[in-house]
């Protein structure tokens, strides 16, 4: 009956916001869809302002419309936080700083983007509102809710459930549709970020600074998650450390933000030997301390996906996120999960929390056995 009520609200507010986004409509560029094809497509911007896991998923897409436009110069534009991880993403040009919606939109203006791209697939305005303001002849994103009034390029995600980079790969697909009549011969598949040789140094001299060589079995831990739903016991994660420090001569490194750092302290007085910690570090030099790893343990997070990306083997939790998005991708990657009637619900909050309280440290020993098993053969 709630989420009825909620469906019914939501559809009238996008019934009733379509009237002021009509009007800006008008002011707008008129780049046509059918002028797009013989278009002088030079300086693209792509907005990715949202999380961490946004901008991985987001690679198949970036490098999609490199092939698509290959003269075009791509900017990338980021959050302030993750503008160091930015920097490490392939097929990208440029990357810029979001500094609030009117201070960017003026900054960008000035640029004179042939094309804006919104790789947000979702009904908020934001990142529309920001193509919109930012006046490129064309520009493209998902129409969801009626955002896409905003767009020249207005593409409807398919129903068909799949990963979130499936859903994004599409709308440069539709791009490439509209430009050449064809589709991309490529497929949705991630290339690793690109490790500075500056960052692989600084994460082999953190190790060693730690006691710790290449040659050992490293693992680094995530217990962090951006809502408490998405976290995976404190107890629960000191107790599989210490396992693997004791049976396994594991090195755990436990890493995160700052915004992590008291329940990484937490984890680490619960255990029996103090593992090294990484805390607060620029995403790039985060980046670089988990491509030295042989193993990757954490909740579903944006530094999950960085290591899926980087071809670290993970073994994950996964609570109430969608698995058919957010699901880690690749033939390294094993998430332990309890499918509970309730999953998955994506509340950031839950009184409860059973679908990661119900994991024990067991099931997680048994992928981790499993992944120990398959890199030693």
């Amino acid at each position: 009956m709630e989420n009825s009520v909620k469906e019914i609200i939501k559809s009238i507010y996008f019934i009733f916001r379509r009237i002021p986004l009509c009007i800006l409509a008008i002011f707008l560029p008129s780049g046509k869809k059918s002028e797009f094809s013989g278009a002088r497509i030079l300086k693209i911007v792509a907005i990715r302002i949202d999380r961490i896991g946004d901008i991985i998923v987001s690679m198949p897409a970036l490098k999609a419309l490199k092939q698509v436009f290959p003269e075009a110069r791509i900017s990338l534009l980021v959050s302030r936080q993750n503008e160091s991880l930015a920097k490490c993403v392939p097929y990208v040009d440029e990357v810029l700083v979001y500094e609030g919606l009117f201070k960017t939109s003026a900054k960008l203006q000035k640029k004179g983007f042939d094309l804006a791209v919104d790789l947000m697939m979702d009904y908020t305005l934001k990142t529309a509102l920001l193509t919109a303001f930012i006046r490129s002849r064309f520009r493209a994103g998902f129409d969801i809710g009626g955002r896409g009034i905003l767009f020249s390029l207005r593409f409807k995600p398919r129903a068909v459930k799949s990963h979130m980079s499936r859903h994004i790969f599409d709308l440069i697909n539709f791009i490439a549709a509209a430009r050449t009549g064809g589709s991309l011969t490529q497929e949705a598949v991630y290339r690793p970020l690109d490790i500075s040789d500056e960052n692989r140094s600084f994460a082999i001299n953190t190790l060693k600074e730690n006691g710790i060589t290449l040659s050992e079995f490293i693992v680094c831990m995530h217990p962090g998650g951006k809502f408490p739903s998405q976290r995976w016991p404190a107890e629960s994660f000191a107790r599989l450390a210490d396992i693997l420090i004791a049976d396994y001569k594991a090195r755990v490194i436990f890493i995160g933000s700052k915004d992590d750092e008291p329940l990484i302290k937490r984890i680490a007085s619960l255990m029996k030997q103090g593992p090294a910690q990484a805390i607060g570090l620029p995403l790039d030099k985060t980046a670089g301390l988990i491509s030295q790893a042989k193993l990757f343990i954490g909740n579903n997070s944006g530094l999950l996906h960085i290591a899926c990306c980087l071809n670290v083997p993970t073994v994950s939790t996964l609570g109430p996120t969608d698995p058919y998005l957010w699901r880690p991708e690749g033939d390294n990657n094993i998430v332990v999960t309890k499918s509970l009637p309730c999953s998955p619900c994506s509340r950031p909050v839950c009184a409860d929390n059973g679908c990661l309280r119900l994991i024990t440290v067991g099931d997680m020993l048994e992928a981790v056995k499993s992944t120990y098993a398959r890199g030693r053969t």
